[in-house]
């Protein structure tokens, strides 16, 4: 006889039907949309005041290394140490002397008026003197924006990462990760500042468009402060899809500052070339850290934002 087997597929959809009403009922960690709002509100706030802070900072830097005036005929000038609310050591073990011969051409080389002498011995001397310096005020203008941007990146990196550690509402966060944001921001922005005079001085010699020649050089400084802004997050958030947030967050600010900054900035300060890419008085620079302190927090605010409270592994 022939038995007709029993009929699973009841059982066999029961579980299925099952599962999909846990899936469906299972909470999401994706945040509601008001706290991805106040998280990116209060990164925004953060990185304005870090900008602020670090605007603050050089500005007095510039005052320190304001040039001398002449001690007198034929006197070299002095070279006194720089003094900058402690910065001084951060400088001196970054590798540069926190002295003023450090950060400005005065009183290095003598000043001298072309020769009319049809003597090629002193032709050619005069032109070694021009290329050495030359390089000399390349090197001390390299040390110049790495200080800079070590400046900003100390207090825009603690200001995010107490954002940070507000956003992730644990102690550890809150002690931790502004200490160690500043290190890492801070030393991306040192990094940053050689960078940035590396590239200017490098396109220099190349025939392209004045913005472009402005604009790369703000790319690659923006670029590099922003994946050190992200570092100390990216290390306590794992994840895939953490980290493409992040990276896309850091570069898309990168990009908007250096898009925005230089065509605004030569319309808002017409009167203030931006000389090797570079503002030349204090508004100009207080708008160049506030913009891009502004734009990087406001992005990596809602790159943070989107992370939820906490961020589950894949193991999860």
């Amino acid at each position: 006889m022939n038995q007709t087997p029993p009929d699973t597929s009841a059982n066999d959809s029961a579980p299925t039907a099952k599962s999909t009403v846990e899936s469906t009922s299972a909470p999401s960690n994706r945040p509601s949309i008001g706290h991805r709002m106040r998280i990116t509100l209060l990164f925004l706030v953060f990185g304005i005041v870090g900008g602020t802070a670090g605007w603050q900072l050089q500005t007095e830097f510039d005052l320190q290394v304001a040039p001398l005036t002449p001690t007198g005929p034929g006197q070299p000038h002095a070279d006194p140490d720089i003094s900058l609310y402690g910065f001084e050591y951060a400088i001196q073990t970054l590798g540069i002397p926190p002295t003023h011969s450090s950060f400005t051409l005065a009183g290095l080389f003598q000043a001298s008026s072309p020769s009319t002498s049809p003597d090629p011995v002193q032709v050619k001397a005069e032109m070694k003197i021009e290329v050495e310096r030359r390089k000399k005020d390349i090197a001390l203008r390299s040390n110049r924006v790495a200080v800079y941007l070590l400046l900003l990146g100390l207090p825009l990196g603690a200001a995010l990462g107490l954002a940070e550690g507000i956003r992730r509402r644990t102690i550890m966060a809150l002690l931790l990760g502004p200490l160690a944001s500043a290190l890492i921001a801070g030393a991306a922005g040192f990094l940053a500042g050689v960078l940035h005079t590396s590239t200017a001085n490098a396109i220099q010699g190349y025939d392209i468009d004045q913005y472009v020649a402005l604009m790369v050089p703000h790319f690659i400084a923006w670029g590099t402060i922003a994946l050190g802004l992200i570092a100390w997050t990216l290390a306590t958030n794992f994840g895939r899809e953490a980290a493409q947030n992040l990276v896309t967050a850091a570069l898309t600010g990168a990009i908007l500052c250096s898009l925005i900054y230089v065509p605004a900035s030569e319309i808002i300060f017409f009167d203030d070339p931006l000389e090797h890419a570079l503002p030349g008085h204090p508004d100009s620079f207080r708008f160049w850290f506030l913009f891009g302190s502004g734009v990087l927090g406001l992005l990596i605010g809602n790159a943070s934002a989107n992370l939820g409270h906490q961020t589950r592994t894949a193991s999860d």
